[in-house]
């Protein structure tokens, strides 16, 4: 688990840093971390107050700086502080792996807002400062019934206080934008479950060199340990208890994460050994010991998921990072490395590469089809670019457009003995007689139509919305009528699937300009890039598929009066 807020006040966080960072009788001191201290001749040296302070207060008044907490699952907390010394230094190198590869994540996924000429780019930091700091208590809970002895839990878990101010490219000092992956719902916090597999995946593995076999705990793909029972676990929560008790089981992260903030007890200074002692003597109680460690030992169940299961949300794009994402989460539970899990799932065929770090997941042909043709469009753009030609906006204009809509009308339709024969193709991209104007024209009138076809029936002003478009339509199609000579109008009407069918093909090269325009804008993050790319991929796909619909029933119906006719 692993949480992310600012920093509010700098007295209260020091004082903590302080007696529990620095005095919890094992020889921690926070360590500082991170590209920047590197710079500055202080990475991997103890934290002083002096130092921290000016690092915190280079940021100004209202900017200190940013807290992540990195909780590893309770099972790892259990076997640290039931085994013997010589186990946990080894579970502390593995520990500081996994502290290194979050600030390295932390590095890679912070970022500097400018602003030039009213626009606005994300440029990634060049160097960033961070300060760790290793924890081993949970807070006390004061509740006579949950905890009548005072007694507080062990809970392994290490604060990464990532510094006010980086050094930008041109090496002047910046406000970051991390604390934005606070607020990433629309991506399921993307870059904190990063951070947090990060963690666990280094974690994981030690676990597994020492002999433990690993499995999934949960949705969240938090690991466990088997052999570990739930008695146990449950002995060792009860700060967890607690606030399950006054928030309820079924509460959501946020309700309870305010009554955590209410029931926060201050922290006070503890001596390890001591409670370690008390620790493994409750454990032992509950049958649980050293010896009882050592008999759950077994050798990793490999537990190997394909991209495809692992794939759950209906969003057909995936950025990198959460390809790395369900690489590290996976690879957690099987005898691979993360970088083979990843490279196995970019060989997915259903996987289209969009950039270097932005891809698209689907079966749906359309989708599909639309990358293959983007990313022809792409090479042929950069061909140009090298080339110093000027190239077109998209290379579908000058190919033949599909006779139906896509491949998915015919896994929609009916299974029906005399399938509607498709009719011929017949593209409507160039007039006649070479008249621009009509042109220009019949290309208006499809963009509206295909506007049409986006609208929400449910939007309150889905009526007048529609009624404006349907008039905008009736005057260019009169408009349309009056220019053409008597005997050759078009028939363009959403009952002719010839006209359906010219709409597919302006849907599909709309959307391939889309796709060549957001592939040139290098002033957006990752994510951002991801965000707009799914929503174009669902106008355009959602447009594709009310298309279809309106092919089949026309095919339908041309079926029915066939039969009628004879």
């Amino acid at each position: 688990m692993i949480s992310i807020g600012k920093i509010n006040n700098v007295s209260y966080h020091l004082d903590h840093s302080q007696h529990d960072y620095y005095s919890e009788n094992d020889n921690e001191q926070g360590i500082f971390k991170g590209t920047l201290m590197r710079y500055q001749g202080l990475e991997n040296k103890p934290v002083t107050e002096k130092q921290y302070l000016k690092q915190i207060d280079f940021g100004g008044e209202n900017n200190k700086g940013i807290d992540i907490c990195f909780s590893p699952p309770k099972d790892w907390t259990l076997i640290y502080n039931l085994s013997d010394e010589e186990t946990r230094l080894k579970m502390d190198v593995y520990r500081d792996k996994a502290v290194n590869a979050i600030c390295r994540a932390i590095e890679q996924n912070t970022y500097i807002r400018k602003t030039e000429n009213n626009k606005t780019t994300f440029e990634l930091a060049k160097a960033v400062g961070i300060a760790t700091f290793n924890h081993h208590t949970s807070r006390e809970v004061n509740d006579k019934i949950i905890n009548p002895l005072g007694v507080v839990d062990a809970q392994e878990h290490t604060h990464f206080t990532v510094f006010p101010k980086v050094l930008g490219k041109d090496n002047k000092y910046h406000s970051h934008t991390l604390l934005q992956a606070k607020y990433e719902k629309h991506n399921g916090h993307e870059t904190i479950r990063y951070f947090d597999q990060v963690g666990q995946y280094e974690l994981a593995k030690g676990l597994q060199e020492l002999g433990f076999n690993l499995y999934e705990a949960d949705k969240h793909g938090n690991f466990a340990v088997k052999g570990i029972t739930d008695e146990l676990r449950d002995n060792f929560s009860k700060r967890s208890e607690q606030i399950n008790k006054l928030a309820g089981e079924n509460a959501d992260y946020s309700k309870k994460q305010e009554v955590s903030l209410k029931v926060r007890a201050k922290k006070d200074s503890h001596n390890l050994e001591d409670l370690r002692s008390y620790w493994q003597g409750n454990a032992k109680a509950l049958g649980f010991d050293k010896n009882k460690l050592e008999s759950i030992k077994e050798k990793q169940t490999s537990q190997d998921k394909t991209l495809n299961e692992l794939m759950k949300d209906r969003k057909a794009t995936v950025s990198m990072k959460k390809l790395k994402t369900l690489s590290l989460s996976n690879a957690k539970f099987s005898n691979k490395t993360n970088t083979e899990k990843l490279e196995e799932f970019k060989k997915d065929n259903k996987l289209s590469k969009f950039t270097k770090n932005n891809f698209v997941y689907s079966k749906n042909a359309f989708i599909t089809k639309s990358l293959n043709t983007f990313n022809k469009s792409s090479q042929s753009k950069t061909f140009a670019k090298l080339s110093n030609r000027s190239p077109g906006t998209s290379t579908l204009s000058q190919s033949k457009p599909q006779a139906q809509p896509s491949q998915a009308a015919t896994k929609a339709q009916p299974s029906q003995s005399a399938t509607p024969r498709k009719p011929a193709s017949t593209p409507v991209t160039t007039s006649r007689s070479g008249d621009s104007n009509k042109t220009a024209t019949i290309g208006d009138i499809k963009r509206l139509e295909l506007s049409l076809l986006s609208l929400d029936p449910l939007d309150p002003d889905y009526m007048k919305h529609k009624g404006a478009i349907e008039e905008q339509i009736a005057q260019l199609k009169e408009e349309l009528s009056h220019s053409e000579k008597s005997g050759t109008t078009s028939n363009n009407d959403l009952t002719s699937n010839d006209y359906i069918e010219s709409l597919s093909q302006a849907n599909e090269i709309e959307l391939n300009n889309k796709l060549l325009e957001l592939e040139d804008k290098t002033e957006l993050t990752e994510g951002q890039i991801n965000k707009k790319l799914n929503e174009i991929i669902e106008f355009h796909n959602s447009i594709n598929k009310k298309l279809n619909e309106k092919f089949i029933n026309n095919s339908k119906s041309v079926s029915n009066e066939i039969v009628i006719g004879k």
